[in-house]
């Protein structure tokens, strides 16, 4: 599982991460995030962060460098439970490296038939998620790794986003100038 994003750790739903994971050694967690220069987490999160064996707190990390490509062979999935957010690209670059985004609706991504969104942001219901998924065959995964990639290029991709554009673009100007005739 990685945890990939940027700052404001609570609002990403790290804690509620590092609530999970410590009671589940089996299931690793690795944390790029700038959770460091976050000193009161990290203070509250000491134990979990720095000393749980299956918490791998990396910080940041670049999605052109080695260690990011490294980091995405190992994990099947990008976990994002943020209580706020708006279609974070942080999970969009993970889904183009064909993890499976396991996400709150908070985080603005449609995951259709090739990812889960968590039915409510409750600690029970991820944990509920993470072992489920944890469970499921190697054929699911590699399924829904190949899903999640298809649909970033499709619906996710730069280009994908300039013809949404302009498709909204055209629909305000076809509107406008039906209002005046």
């Amino acid at each position: 599982f990685l945890f990939f994003a940027s700052s404001s750790q609570i609002q990403k739903g790290l804690d509620l991460l590092l609530e999970i994971f410590p009671k589940y050694p089996q299931l690793h967690l690795y944390i790029c995030s700038e959770f460091e220069k976050e000193e009161d987490f990290c203070k509250c999160y000491h134990r979990e962060l720095y000393e749980t064996p299956n918490i791998h707190p990396i910080g940041w990390v670049p999605v052109n460098s080695s260690e990011y490509k490294e980091l995405v062979t190992q994990c099947a999935y990008v976990i994002h439970p943020s209580c706020s957010e708006g279609q974070p690209g942080s999970v969009v670059q993970c889904m183009y490296s064909g993890l499976i985004p396991l996400v709150t609706r908070e985080a603005g991504i449609d995951t259709e038939d090739f990812g889960i969104t968590f039915t409510d942001d409750s600690p029970e219901e991820i944990e509920r998620v993470i072992l489920d998924v944890s469970q499921r065959p190697e054929t699911w995964h590699k399924e829904h790794s190949i899903k999640t990639r298809q649909v970033s290029e499709q619906k996710y991709s730069e280009d994908a986003f300039m013809n949404r554009w302009r498709s909204i673009l055209g629909e305000i100007l076809r509107s406008a100038e039906s209002k005046h005739k």
